[in-house]
């Protein structure tokens, strides 16, 4: 049997990386996708980051959480969600080569203003053809999402976390005993 946790953070890493592809696979129909491919998703990965966030403060943990619990199922669902991501955005490149071809083109025409000779533009073109092949590529981009995911988890675990309400039984252990002036 799945845990509650479990099954919000996996069904949420699922959405926000459907959401995130399909917006990439939209933005390339409309053929804006060369502009938008570094900034694009990031407004889904961090609504898909800060909704389950609450979702787990509010249901699972019924109203309180600490820093260190939202930041582990955070982390947890952006780990999941970069590597479906990554998953899409590989299988996205290698089933249309004119998008890889349109970043490889971007990429040229930005160092085709720089003052480069011929040698080193062709040089340029060999390293970027690696570098932008759609394997290296997605894993550029897991290795991105997890860095921007960690940030937005720490902000969002911060703004989100709310103490344990005091009872008898914790309120008791939480005053700290001073054992060094008896």
């Amino acid at each position: 049997m799945i845990k509650p946790a479990t099954k919000l953070i996996i069904t949420w890493s699922v959405i926000t990386a459907i959401a995130m592809a399909g917006l990439n696979y939209i933005l390339f129909l409309a053929g804006i996708f060369y502009n938008t491919i570094q900034y694009a998703g990031l407004l889904f990965f961090f609504g898909g980051t800060t909704i389950p966030l609450i979702r787990y403060r509010n249901s699972i943990n019924k109203g309180s959480a600490s820093f260190a619990q939202l930041f582990k199922a955070g982390m947890l669902m952006t780990l999941c969600c970069s590597i479906l991501y990554s998953v899409f955005l590989i299988i996205f490149l290698e089933t249309n080569q004119s998008a890889l071809t349109g970043l490889q083109n971007l990429v040229m025409t930005k160092f085709s203003g720089m003052n480069i000779t011929p040698a080193q533009m062709e040089n340029g073109h060999l390293l970027f053809s690696i570098i932008l092949s759609p394997v290296t590529f997605g894993i550029n981009k897991l290795i991105a999402n997890i860095f921007e995911g960690a940030l937005f988890c720490l902000i969002c675990s911060a703004i989100l976390a709310k103490a344990v309400p005091a009872t008898d039984k914790n309120q008791n252990a939480a005053q700290p005993q001073n054992v060094y002036w008896k």
